[in-house]
């Protein structure tokens, strides 16, 4: 008889708990596994991980260009000029959208950045609010065209 053998006769409940521990971390790794495996069950290729892990960056720069459009549009929505309101958000927005981002969105940003521009100049008065309003309205249609399901 060796001593593994012998360990086990003479400890009857070790191997009980070293049972269900094996079958706990089964289960656990079974539930891990299902959690990261696609709802068609297919396996995922590299380039459709790169797709998939792109496109989750995607829908949140495009989640943080939504939010940037809302702060400029609620400065525009007062219907008075205030500079410095207007100043400090569309900063806020343009610091927001620097860098780098996906390359999907570049034109988005580009549009956002026209509308902080844009937001500044009216609550400064060198622009009129109906053509503030344009571009932000142009703006919001433009991020709302690259929402992908």
């Amino acid at each position: 008889m060796s001593d593994i053998e012998k360990f086990f006769d003479d400890n009857p409940v070790f191997g009980s708990v070293l049972v269900v521990v094996c079958i706990v971390f089964l289960v656990g790794i079974i539930w891990i596994g299902r959690s990261f495996t696609p709802k068609n069950g297919e396996v995922l290729t590299p380039q459709n991980w790169q797709i998939m892990n792109s496109r989750k960056a995607y829908t949140q720069e495009l989640d943080g260009l939504f939010k940037g459009a809302y702060e400029l549009s609620l400065v525009l929505n007062t219907g008075q000029p205030d500079p410095i309101q207007g100043q400090i958000v569309s900063d806020a927005v343009k610091e927001s959208i620097e860098g780098d981002g996906h390359s999907a969105l570049h034109e988005q940003r580009t549009a956002l950045s026209n509308a902080a521009v844009a937001v500044r100049s009216w609550s400064q008065g060198a622009m009129p609010y109906e053509d503030a309003q344009i571009v932000m309205s142009d703006t919001v249609r433009f991020l709302q065209a690259a929402v992908i399901e």
